[in-house]
């Protein structure tokens, strides 16, 4: 397999991993305060039959980090612009926790762009159960000690003893290694935007993947998820499904791959 690092300008310098080159491609989006090195394991396995496209979103990674604009609306069409510009056809997008919000966002504000989309450990819940669940940890973010606030929210609500604490040591450091402007300039978006709602009228199939003990999930979410959705779990994993149990969200999302072709290609 050959791996290709480059960038790409939408306004800003994004970093992407790219590999493979069937279709139809997939475009992997991390979460908030992430980065797309935790995909490692997905460009791996995907790109044996797949174009696969890793993204760091405006703000992280080895992407630019401009103060500013940090919206739904801007980081969508940062995503468009991308996949203008990378030429990906109608690609499957795979978004981990925010990066999740934002492909619902971007299939709602651009239905003919995505293929399908792929959630891993979204929070999915109203926006007054987001406002109870983030407003206390948002309030608190910069100052002295912003790092060490957001490490220990990492540690005591995505991650569980059971994830391996080097793991548990290196996710919690990325999340606390992104620079505090950038983490409250996102929060607002994070809190406005109604991604049960854009999960409801989602026009694409999609494939939500849930921790063992889901991070953020409303009640009576799943059950109302149109017949467009299609519900898994792993087995012990927190929040970072992908980055614990690789193995087991690469087979959801092959299968669910499968799946999307024999629809495709079903003679009418």
């Amino acid at each position: 397999m050959t791996v290709t690092e480059g960038t790409v300008d939408v306004g800003v310098r994004l970093a992407y991993t790219e590999a493979g080159r069937d279709d139809p491609p997939l475009l992997l989006l991390h979460g908030m305060a992430c980065e797309r090195r935790q995909y490692d394991a997905q460009v791996r396995h995907l790109s044996a039959t797949h174009r696969v496209v890793a993204l760091d979103l405006r703000g992280h990674g080895d992407s630019e980090k401009p103060r500013g604009d940090y919206s739904t609306e801007t980081m969508v069409e940062d995503v468009r612009r991308v996949i203008e510009e990378l030429g990906l056809d109608r690609p499957v997008v795979v978004g981990h926790s925010r990066g999740g919000s934002l492909a619902l966002a971007l299939a709602d504000a651009h239905p003919d762009l995505t293929r399908a989309l792929v959630l891993l450990d979204t929070g999915l819940r109203p926006p007054s159960d987001r406002q109870l669940d983030l407003a206390p940890f948002y309030a608190m973010l910069g100052g002295t000690d912003h790092a060490e606030r957001v490490r220990q929210f990492c540690v005591d609500t995505m991650l569980e003893p059971t994830d391996g604490a080097d793991l548990i040591e290196r996710i919690a450091g990325t999340m606390a290694d992104v620079p505090p402007y950038v983490f409250q300039a996102m929060a607002e978006s994070v809190m406005s935007f109604d991604n049960w709602a854009a999960a409801r009228r989602c026009p694409v199939p999609g494939l939500f993947i849930l921790a063992e003990k889901p991070t953020f999930l409303g009640e009576g979410v799943l059950d109302s998820l149109p017949d467009n959705w299609r519900v898994s779990r792993v087995v012990g994993a927190g929040h970072f499904v992908h980055v614990v149990v690789p193995d087991q969200v690469n087979a959801m999302i092959d299968r669910f791959l499968e799946l999307l072709s024999e629809t495709v290609t079903q003679p009418a």
